[in-house]
């Protein structure tokens, strides 16, 4: 587990865990430094420091992935704020936060391309798609084998989403590849 810090405090309620989506709370500060270490009292040492520039107002998500055990940590930081969608539809972004998906993947919304080789660690754009219930299939960049299914998603009107995929493709574990929504707005 990991915990945020700005200007020497603690951000987040709870402590931060793999595939637990902690939701949005508010900083306590602006001012740097920023960074994220262990929960574990023992470990001092920040794994990293948050260099971006944060502003009031502004919503964002920190996805934190790789292998601490090959030191690949990375991060992916977004922002949340994109223009409202037009009137009936949504927003939707796909994040690849899985280290399986370094050549990139695509995601498919009821049988039709919605993202293309979106590359580990990186992330699209928002983009708009008509208020409905979809079927999101995630596979390999080029490839018909589909890595994950999230069946009967409600995209609604107005609304900001996020897809993101992580874990591996080689594990079966609780690390095994998955995919997950946020609700941004």
């Amino acid at each position: 587990p990991l915990d945020i810090y700005f200007n020497y405090i603690k951000a987040n309620p709870g402590h931060l865990s793999f595939s637990v989506n902690q939701g949005y709370f508010n900083v306590p500060s602006l001012v740097s430094p920023a960074y994220v270490r262990s929960s574990d009292s023992r470990i001092d040492t920040p794994l990293f420091l948050l260099k971006d520039t944060l502003k009031r107002n502004v919503q964002y998500s920190l996805f934190i992935t790789g292998d601490v055990a090959t030191n690949s940590i990375k991060t992916i930081f977004t922002v949340d704020t994109a223009t409202l969608p037009k009137v009936g539809r949504g927003k939707i972004r796909f994040i690849d936060a899985s280290p399986s998906g370094t050549a990139g993947l695509d995601v498919y919304a009821n049988n039709t391309k919605a993202f293309s080789k979106v590359a580990y660690p990186k992330y699209s754009d928002f983009v708009e798609i008509p208020n409905g219930f979809y079927d999101f299939e995630i596979t390999a960049a080029g490839s018909s084998t589909v890595l994950k299914t999230i069946t009967n998603v409600q995209i609604q009107d107005g609304r900001l989403y996020t897809l993101y995929a992580y874990g591996y493709l080689n594990r079966a574990d609780s690390a095994a590849f998955n995919a997950a929504f946020i609700t941004n707005r």
